[in-house]
């Protein structure tokens, strides 16, 4: 009888240990999935998706790029804010007084020419963009 419950105990406890194991890696996956929909940094999700399927390609996003390119782009100076070479800034007139995401819808295509720039060797990247006087920039930086 003393055999039959210390099986039963070691079961329960490995039973235990493993819905903690399935609970973290549910947690880590929604992370992951959240992570990588929206970092809350102000990117509308159409742009994002502009981004990812031009300069983004073969790329993954990377919520501390956008932060760091959304702080710099805020300014609206006229270079990259004194970041390294691995960054990408355009800039488009805005005349019309449209939205900065009006902007770079209406400028895909630039933006995919543009991506031709960005080094290959570059396995992350994170962009934000600004509505800066008559002007919207858009400011990438790739790791």
């Amino acid at each position: 009888m003393n055999c039959v419950c210390a099986i039963f105990l070691t079961f329960a406890v490995v039973f235990v240990s493993s819905d903690v194991h399935i609970a973290n890696d549910n947690y880590f996956l929604e992370r992951v999935k959240r992570d990588a929909t929206d970092c809350g940094y102000g990117m509308n999700q159409t742009i994002r998706s502009i981004l990812d399927g031009t300069l983004g390609s073969g790329k993954t996003w990377n919520c501390s790029l956008e932060q760091e390119a959304s702080v710099v782009v805020q300014e609206c100076l006229t270079d990259n804010g004194g970041l390294n070479n691995s960054t990408l800034k355009l800039t488009y007139t805005n005349s019309n007084n449209l939205t900065s995401d009006e902007i770079l819808i209406q400028n895909t295509v630039g933006i995919t020419v543009a991506s031709q720039s960005i080094s290959v060797e570059a396995l992350t990247i994170g962009c934000s963009s600004a509505s800066c006087d008559s002007r919207v920039d858009l400011l990438c930086i790739y790791q």
